[in-house]
């Protein structure tokens, strides 16, 4: 049963009020002045207040609404004799249900108050819908932003303020381009994608895109969507942005990536140690040992010496010389890095009767040894790969120094190969694989560009500082 609260000064008005209420099966209180009207709005708690403009002496009935509506929302039907403009504009502000003028029959007051009642029931559920369905978007750790037909801030969620920089009070009603500073990963500003026609689908954003905050600080953004609204019935169009802040994301993949590239540079330099341990004792130990070998034999009288036996003694140390270069050559370790690499391309070229073509410009002077042995053994894969695989009569090495960084360049007019970027996992190309790995683990990255007509170009650049 629906409880009315009734505040009207002439008694008559009031029986007869109470009357046709209490047959129409609801429940009535009558308020006497204004702190019993106060008083019984807290304690009898009705659903519908029926207040006469006019009440008791030196008592309004708007000002007792405005001073009931500062605690309860209660739904609230004017009685009034009074029809001008002003006070009716003076009621207006008080959000009411309804005005019934005086006089009055039984129908019409019964039908403004169910009227009234079924419209509180529906404002209170939309109420409800509302704030479940903003403590969701509240709640969602993607920044939710709700554009007009403008393009002008409707909503935005905490998250979104925390995206941005701007609260949502001071971003309410301004053009998103003011509110979003979008950047590209080179902090470029650029613009928000949006299309012309906003009834058409979900469009997706660009991957590495960067939000610049307010306060200058930057958010990585990925998984990044414009989602259009139309309603049909009032033909409105509004948009939806959603991103997400994969910050964290990126920072922990950036040190994933340092831990990678340092654990491949210990590796490397682990390596190269094991290299130079084993030809140092392949020549200290085995190659000494050769050669007293050979000084004993060759130390006979001539009748007893054999020639064949000196030969093979003589060959032994030869090819111990050259697997002891093939683990690390000597060069490496007293020479600088453009003498090693015109040393290699200079042998290889005769050792295999391919011209190859040795350009060098700006190297350092000086250069770290794990730098200098890593690009020494890039260009000597690349090298190995393009006598072996590529069939080509003609390779071009470039090795050129830039202020911070040391640019590899080698190209060969051969057979190149089918490129379907999984070559860094096909265990057949191990040899591209170590080279890109070498490249990773001192801070640079390397490049391959294939053709089958054309040959191969292997780019490198590996940073000096």
């Amino acid at each position: 049963m629906n409880k009315i609260l009734v505040a009207e000064d002439s008694k008559v008005l009031c029986i007869h009020i109470k009357s046709v209420l209490e047959r129409n099966e609801f429940q009535v209180e009558v308020a006497n002045d204004k702190e019993d009207c106060l008083s019984k709005v807290s304690q009898f708690e009705p659903d519908l207040i029926l207040m006469d403009i006019m009440l008791w002496k030196g008592v309004n009935g708007i000002d007792l609404t405005k001073t009931i509506k500062e605690k309860d929302d209660i739904p609230v039907i004017y009685l009034t004799a009074l029809s001008d403009k002003a006070t009716i504009e003076s009621a207006k502000h008080t959000a009411p249900h309804g005005f019934i003028n005086k006089p009055f029959s039984d129908d019409e007051l019964i039908n403004q108050i169910e009227f009234a009642l079924s419209r509180q029931g529906l404002e209170k559920e939309l109420r409800e819908n509302y704030i479940s369905l903003k403590t969701t978007l509240d709640s969602i750790n993607d920044s939710i932003f709700l554009l007009d037909e403008s393009d002008k801030v409707v909503y935005m969620n905490p998250t979104a303020e925390l995206m941005t920089g701007h609260r949502f009070s001071q971003a309410l009603h301004k053009p998103i381009s003011e509110i979003i500073d979008l950047r590209s990963e080179d902090m470029k500003p650029i613009a928000l994608p949006f299309g012309s026609d906003a009834k058409k689908g979900e469009s997706k954003m660009a991957e590495g895109l960067i939000i610049n905050k307010k306060n200058g600080s930057n958010r990585h953004i990925g998984d990044s969507r414009i989602i259009p609204i139309h309603n049909p019935e009032t033909n409105e169009d509004r948009r939806l942005i959603i991103f997400r802040d994969i910050s964290e994301r990126i920072e922990k993949e950036k040190m994933e990536k340092e831990y990678t590239l340092k654990m491949q540079s210990l590796l490397a330099e682990e390596q190269e140690m094991e290299r130079a341990r084993q030809a140092s004792d392949l020549h200290e130990g085995l190659g000494q040992l050769l050669s007293v070998i050979k000084f004993k034999v060759e130390s006979q009288k001539d009748s007893s010496k054999d020639e064949e036996l000196v030969s093979i003694i003589n060959q032994a140390i030869q090819d111990l010389t050259s697997i002891s270069e093939d683990i690390l050559p000597s060069i490496l370790m007293n020479f600088n890095l453009n003498t090693c690499v015109e040393g290699l391309c200079e042998e290889v070229s005769q050792q295999d009767d391919k011209k190859i073509n040795y350009k060098a410009r700006d190297l350092p002077k000086e250069l770290e040894v794990t730098k200098k042995i890593n690009i020494y053994r890039i260009i000597q894969a690349a090298l190995s790969n393009a006598i072996e695989h590529a069939d080509c009569d003609n390779i071009e090495v470039q090795l050129y120094g830039y202020d911070k960084y040391i640019r590899i360049t080698i190209e060969d007019d051969g057979k190149g190969f089918e490129m379907n970027g999984d070559y860094q996992l096909d265990k057949s190309k191990i040899g591209i694989r170590n080279m890109i790995s070498r490249a990773e683990s001192q801070g640079g990255f390397l490049r391959i560009e294939s053709d089958k007509k054309l040959g191969t170009v292997i780019t490198s650049q590996i940073p000096v500082v």
